[in-house]
């Protein structure tokens, strides 16, 4: 799901993506993650990389093997600078006016003196995917490319704790891109919304977060509920996305009916609520207002409630006022608030079904 390409352009500043991955992690730059993933996008019809091969004598023969062509840039400066960047910069802006054929160029760098390069290419019409490390890679570099990718990732290199992606970030994200389109409707297209989102953070990969592929991320999405989608692929074996709002005509059917629940249905609302908060334990999204309307919207369409959408919403709205549900953020419109449960639940619960039951 990807975006494709058929020709793939590979520049490679050794000394920086080098130096970056020895000093954070004490370990040698592999050349394989890198063949391997954009292997996955297209097919690698150049390969250079630039650098002091006096001084890296020991990657010489991994690089040639993976048909790497070795530019020497010998330092010329006392801080040891090599004038790799502007090599490349001039190289590739070459390539790109003589090789129309070619889509994608790939930078292994994370120095921000490519960000110029960046934009050129980009200018001519080119895809630009950044691979480097997440903690030394300039900010200007991520948010100006069309895509980063993060060596960590596709090198399994474990990062510290504190430095690992928060899956939140990336659900925000994709919400947000959801939200955009939501006006075309359902059957969104699963590479469309990719694209969309690696526009918005170049930086994101699903792999950073666990999944092999964005399917799969989706996937886990909508069956964990941390957000209201699903997906389904059609004859053409492309996949797309389905996204459900709390008002969403499907879920309204003449079938169902605007009233009070009765007593049996208070009993299903109450169980159906406490298993959202408990399924819902350690995910950000526990007590979101749609996703408590979700799970009562399940229950209707099993046949176990007869509420159309207005009286569920009336019903939540009921237990809120009763003090049974708390409002975390009051200063929200209901449908983007957060709730909890009372420190009472369990008592109020009672004596609001007694009440219901006394009044029979």
């Amino acid at each position: 799901m990807d975006t494709k390409s058929d020709s793939i352009a590979l520049f490679i500043d050794f000394d920086n993506i080098e130096i970056g991955i020895k000093r954070g992690y004490n370990r040698s730059f592999s050349i394989g993650p890198v063949i391997k993933e954009l292997s996955e996008m297209g097919t690698v019809v150049v390969r250079r990389a630039y650098g002091d091969w006096v001084s890296y004598q020991a990657y010489r023969e991994g690089l040639i093997e993976h048909g790497i062509e070795l530019i020497e840039r010998t330092a010329i400066t006392n801080s040891g600078k090599n004038g790799a960047d502007i090599k490349i910069a001039i190289d590739a802006v070459d390539l790109a006016l003589k090789n129309d054929f070619i889509d994608t160029f790939a930078i292994v760098s994370g120095d921000s003196d490519f960000l110029p390069l960046i934009q050129k290419l980009r200018e001519y019409g080119k895809y630009v995917t950044v691979i480097s490390g997440d903690g030394f890679t300039s900010p200007f570099i991520m948010k100006n490319c069309d895509k980063f990718i993060s060596y960590e990732t596709i090198a399994g290199i474990e990062k510290p704790h504190e430095e690992k992606k928060k899956l939140k970030d990336a659900i925000e994200l994709l919400e947000k891109v959801i939200l955009s389109r939501v006006d075309e409707g359902r059957g969104l297209h699963l590479a469309a919304i990719k694209n969309q989102m690696l526009r918005l953070d170049p930086s994101f990969n699903e792999k950073s977060y666990g999944f092999s592929n964005f399917g799969k991320f989706i996937r886990y999405i909508g069956d964990e509920c941390l957000l209201p989608i699903k997906i389904h692929t059609r004859d053409s074996g492309d996949w797309y996305l389905d996204y459900f709002s709390d008002d969403d005509e499907m879920i309204t059917s003449e079938e169902y009916q605007q009233r009070e629940p009765n007593l049996r249905e208070w009993g299903i609302i109450f169980g159906t609520i406490e298993r959202c908060f408990r399924e819902g334990e350690g995910k950000y999204t526990q007590g979101w207002y749609q996703y408590l309307i979700a799970y009562l919207t399940q229950q209707r369409r099993e046949g176990k409630i007869g509420l159309d959408q207005n009286s569920l919403r009336a019903a939540l709205h009921r237990l809120l006022d009763y003090g049974i549900l708390l409002q975390k953020n009051p200063e929200k419109s209901l449908e983007k608030s957060v709730f909890q449960l009372s420190g009472t639940y369990a008592e109020k619960k009672a004596t609001f079904m007694d009440e219901r039951y006394r009044g029979l």
